[in-house]
């Protein structure tokens, strides 16, 4: 979706498939989006749900898989990953843990297999792996 410039403007966009059902919901203010915005799948389960600000990824940002269960879950500083991060498989298991720093990996990344046990572990220092386990 292209952004709209409304000078001073504030307000909400929402589409719609085909169906009926809502394919995005966008807040937005002084042109830039904010808050909360979502995507849907065409089965009216949730796509993407993330905060913004200035225009940016900004604090939680979910992504889901088409089956409803979570995929993704990160937090973001004005479009920076920071802080801890989580990623799931299709069954709702998670399938890594990374931390993250000014975008970069920084600190333990835990990888998973479908049954969330540890397969591997690496440890990132500014963005650089030091180590593997």
């Amino acid at each position: 979706i292209p952004m709209i410039k409304i000078p001073g403007g504030t307000g909400k966009i929402v589409g719609k498939y085909a169906n009926g059902k809502t394919s995005v919901e966008f807040e937005f203010a002084e042109s830039l989006l904010e808050n909360t915005n979502k995507t849907y799948y065409a089965n009216g389960n949730k796509y993407v749900e993330g905060g913004r600000l200035q225009g940016n990824r900004h604090g939680s940002f979910k992504v889901y898989h088409p089956n409803g269960n979570l995929w993704e879950d990160e937090n973001y500083v004005l479009g920076n990953l920071n802080g801890n991060c989580k990623y799931y498989h299709a069954n709702g298991k998670l399938q890594r843990e990374e931390n993250y720093y000014d975008d970069n990996l920084h600190g333990e990344t835990k990888l998973y297999d479908e049954n969330v046990q540890l397969k591997q572990s690496r440890t990132y220092h500014y963005g650089i792996l030091t180590s593997v386990k």
